[in-house]
């Protein structure tokens, strides 16, 4: 009953005077294409025209020792202890790199740990707290005195949870 109104049934007309219609992701797909053909005809025409240049080995090798030479000469004038420790300027260079980059890990490492020392040093300045200590010995006891039924000290097994939470809340109030 219902089912007949809320369908729509599309009009088809037949006959060479009907305009098509089609949906806007065909139209666009269809498009699309046309256009991805245009563009690999253009890269084509332009891969044929254009040529890279022809460059020899010897020419290559000419501007990367230009190169070298200007970075070196650059390098000797930032720092001209280098020039002074070696006659050749590749193996002062070297050693200066490595004494830099043994430098730099060094000291990076020594800040790591002196952090690293810093974070723990509070927690092992100061024990535990007294309640802390005196809640972790009543669980003892009681395991001791009950080995048959441990089940029977969950009441101090939960003090204790109870007073290290405290303790670590404390802990954070302190270093905050």
């Amino acid at each position: 009953m219902g089912n007949q109104q809320a369908k729509e049934e599309p009009l088809v007309f037949y006959g060479s005077n009907v305009s098509l219609n089609m949906s806007g992701d065909v139209l666009r797909h269809l498009q699309g294409e046309v256009q991805r053909a245009k563009l690999s005809r253009e890269t084509e025409n332009i891969n044929q025209t254009t040529q890279e240049p022809k460059v020899d080995a010897a020419q290559l090798d000419r501007l990367v020792n230009e190169r070298v030479e200007q970075a070196l000469r650059q390098l000797f004038a930032e720092h001209p202890e280098l020039e002074k420790t070696s006659e050749d300027p590749h193996r002062a260079l070297l050693s200066y790199a490595r004494q830099e980059a043994d430098f730099q890990s060094t000291e990076a490492v020594s800040q790591d740990l002196r952090a690293a020392l810093e974070r723990y040093r509070p927690a092992q300045g100061h024990g535990l707290p007294k309640n802390v200590k005196e809640s972790h010995q009543r669980v003892l006891a009681c395991y001791r005195d009950q080995s048959d039924r441990p089940l029977n000290c969950s009441q101090q097994v939960e003090d204790f949870k109870q007073a290290v939470r405290e303790a670590q809340a404390e802990q954070w109030r302190q270093t905050l």
